[in-house]
């Protein structure tokens, strides 16, 4: 993956940009990862999200789960899916900014962001 760094961003590290990982947020609310850093994470999903709330992100690094405690800080309706029964359900995106990972989660966050690397 190549970083995600955009002019005048703002975010303190690189963004890589992710395929196929997925997540759950909440108990079990599944998400998919659209970029991820050491600092934060952009998901989609299904399911509306308050900004300035907080809530945990579980991933899986090395058959290892790791879960984040993060602070939603913004999160927008991205597009509309057509549900089986015609009816338009919402795809949400939101930004995520980790709070204070202890250092084996920062470990295993590293571990992630090396395997992103390795998968250019």
């Amino acid at each position: 993956m190549s970083p995600d760094k955009l002019k005048g961003d703002k975010q303190r590290h690189f963004r890589w940009r992710v395929w196929g990982h997925e997540g759950r947020i909440a108990p079990s609310h599944r998400v998919s990862l659209i970029n991820f850093s050491q600092s934060g994470a952009l998901i989609e999903h299904s399911h509306r999200v308050q900004p300035e709330t907080s809530l945990t992100i579980t991933i899986m690094v090395h058959e290892q789960e790791l879960g984040i405690e993060c602070r939603v800080v913004r999160s927008i309706v991205h597009r509309a899916e057509a549900l089986p029964t015609g009816e338009q359900a919402p795809v949400y995106r939101t930004a995520l900014e980790f709070l204070s990972p202890p250092e084996t989660s920062q470990r295993l966050i590293d571990e992630f962001i090396d395997r992103l690397r390795g998968e250019r």
